[in-house]
């Protein structure tokens, strides 16, 4: 990944997101992940897929049954492309972003060596009321199996972004040199299934210096 790699990236992401329109776009577009709650991270993703210039495989290519967001084919580089708001909904520094399974992970580097990791960074605005909740509930139509087992439990909706403006994007790799940095998550946690999933890594942006940064 080139720093002209990255900067074409940053361009094709623009500088501000709003949800609604976000997630029509990926609808009018026909981009099946329109209907995520955590629609930033695919609309960063559908951008890039859009708008490059045949630099980029996306989706990337599959490593023990993991799809990697997009694959660099000039690097042969496979890449997780994620989206981190600066700030939770209370305001406190958010300083964890979540990558791919751990497993995945490993065998991606010792097959690539490396695997590199995109993070677009933003101020967010959040769905204080509920509203942009129940519009992006209605528009998507037919509630998910996993959104009513959820009901039925009583579970907590995460609130939902509604707007973001773009403040920098950073670039990572993960290596065999520096993957020990990396903290775990979700151990023990399960899918709508029922079915225990993957531990993740988690990246601290406070303790891993990027490769490249472009401030927005």
């Amino acid at each position: 990944m080139t720093l002209q790699d990255l900067e074409l990236i940053s361009e094709s992401a623009g500088n501000y997101w709003d949800g609604r329109g976000s997630i029509i776009l990926m609808r009018d577009k026909k981009y099946n992940q329109w209907k995520q709650m955590e629609w930033a991270g695919f609309f960063f993703q559908f951008l890039i897929q859009n708008y490059n210039d045949d630099r980029f495989l996306i989706p990337g290519k599959t490593i023990n049954k993991t799809v990697f967001d997009a694959h660099l084919i000039s690097d042969d580089l496979p890449l997780d492309v994620k989206f981190h708001s600066n700030k939770n909904p209370k305001g406190v520094h958010n300083k964890t972003v979540i990558l791919n399974d751990l497993e995945s992970t490993l065998q991606a580097i010792n097959l690539y060596g490396k695997v590199g990791v995109v993070i677009a960074c933003g101020d967010c605005k959040f769905d204080d009321t509920g509203e942009f909740k129940l519009w992006h509930d209605e528009y998507k139509g037919e509630k998910s199996a996993y959104c009513k087992k959820a009901e039925l439990e009583n579970k907590i909706s995460r609130q939902r972004k509604t707007s973001i403006n773009l403040t920098h994007i950073n670039y990572y790799e993960i290596n065999n040199n520096n993957i020990n940095l990396l903290g775990e998550f979700q151990q023990g946690m399960k899918n709508s299934n029922d079915t225990l999933r993957n531990a993740k890594l988690s990246l601290n942006i406070s303790q891993i210096p990027p490769i490249y940064t472009i401030n927005k």
